[in-house]
């Protein structure tokens, strides 16, 4: 155990615990972007969190790097409350989570080359000039760009892929211990997809990395992800190891959204959409299980009274169809 380390391989390295998070519209409406949010994050592993747009995924990552503050629940960091008094500091924090954004360009700033783009962070947490550069050299490297070449570049003489490489090695300038990536890939054709992902993997792999990914894309997430988060209208609606999310999915949401995959082979093309209707509004979300209006196995409880996550070796998921004596006729007696 390292003095970073503080907690050892056994405490989480992050723990949320009912986040919520809400955006005013007046003085009378919010939209509920965030709505009890509770997960943990185990060191070293790879967290996928996958939902349709407007779930919350992006909002959740703003609240894990404290972009923005949570308007209830609390975030544990390696055993220290953020925000606490006698928690971590912002600035501590800073250092030890970072984020990958999605969009490559707009996360930069075009009239700053990569070098200083790099050297950045460190300078501001009290790096000398010559170290900073040193270090930004150094991370241009690492993700497989040329620091002769790259270095003096702006953000637009940049490709799409080489531009997410820069962001992957800001995001290492402050050598974190836990990098969020909000759909870090989504931008980029299928080759360099592959490209960064392979870089992720090794990064995480050499450095010691913990991610939290989150991706629209079910094939990317199962193949960077020890386990799997699904949300749904800024609900957790199943958590798990990510075989047994993708193969044996215990929430009809879930199984939906992987039944939405497209195939290659053409005799298994899709002729209904797994997913019918729309989400509810996030303004006035419906009592009960938020699903209901779409789930094929609905019934009068479903719509009374909202189901809890229910775990079993690891794998949990909010219906009432696993939970006995729910009222739901697909409940075990």
């Amino acid at each position: 155990m390292t003095a970073l380390d503080r907690g050892g391989p056994a405490q989480p390295l992050l723990i949320a615990r009912g986040l919520e998070k809400r955006f005013p519209l007046d003085r009378r409406r919010f939209v509920h972007a965030v709505d009890g949010v509770s997960f943990d994050v185990a060191k070293g592993e790879t967290l996928g969190v996958v939902g349709e747009s407007g779930c919350g995924k992006s909002t959740l990552a703003r609240l894990l790097v404290d972009l923005i503050a949570p308007d209830a629940g609390e975030l544990i960091f390696d055993g220290e409350a953020v925000g606490a008094p006698d928690g971590i500091s912002k600035k501590a924090l800073c250092r030890n989570v970072q984020m990958v954004f999605q969009d490559s360009y707009a996360s930069l700033n075009p009239r700053m080359t990569i070098e200083a783009t790099l050297a950045f962070g460190p300078r501001a947490h009290g790096t000398s000039r010559a170290a900073a550069r040193a270090r930004a050299h150094a991370l241009l490297a690492t993700v497989g760009l040329d620091p002769a070449r790259h270095g003096a570049c702006f953000p637009h003489m940049l490709s799409g892929g080489q531009r997410q490489r820069v962001n992957i090695a800001r995001a290492l300038s402050l050598q974190p211990r836990l990098v969020i990536m909000d759909e870090p890939v989504s931008a980029l054709d299928k080759s360099v997809e592959a490209q960064v992902l392979n870089l992720l993997l090794d990064l995480r792999r050499d450095l010691g990395l913990t991610y939290v990914f989150i991706s629209h894309d079910l094939a990317v997430v199962r193949h960077v992800a020890d386990r799997v988060m699904v949300m749904y209208l800024g609900q957790v609606v199943e958590i798990g190891p990510a075989e047994a999310v993708y193969g044996q999915a215990l929430h009809p949401y879930t199984r939906g959204l992987l039944a939405s995959r497209l195939s290659l082979d053409p005799k298994r093309r899709i002729d209904q959409a797994p997913l019918a209707g729309d989400p509810p509004s996030p303004v006035d979300p419906p009592p009960g299980c938020r699903f209901a209006g779409r789930c094929p196995y609905v019934e009068a409880v479903c719509s009374e009274r909202a189901p809890i996550l229910q775990a079993k070796s690891g794998h949990a998921a909010a219906c009432h169809m696993l939970v006995a004596g729910s009222g739901h006729r697909r409940a075990p007696s």
